[in-house]
Parts: C-alpha cells; structure tokens; sequence
C-alpha cells in the first residue's frame, strides 16, 4: 500500500470521526419538560455517625 494512501485513508477516517463528533444529536427521545421534585429532603440529622 503507498505511503500517499495511507494518509488519505487515515484523514479520511480522521474526517469521519469528526463529523460524528460535530453533528447535531439524532436522539428521538420524547419531549418530558420540568419534572416535579417527588422525594423527601436532604436531613443530615439522619446519618448514622
């Protein structure tokens, strides 16, 4: 293989990279919003200690 395609092999898979990097997200999560806090507060009277 010549040392002139296995730098453009190398930049080309370089490039690729960067653009996974780079692009917007393709999540297709739902939109949740604010949720609303359920659980109890922090006490620290509570540790064992």
């Amino acid at each position: 293989m010549p040392f002139t395609q296995r730098i453009r092999e190398g930049f080309q898979k370089f490039l690729e990279s960067a653009m996974k990097v780079f692009t917007p997200a393709k999540d297709d999560y739902p939109e949740t919003g604010v949720q609303p806090f359920d659980g109890d507060a922090y006490n620290d009277t509570n540790r064992n200690g």
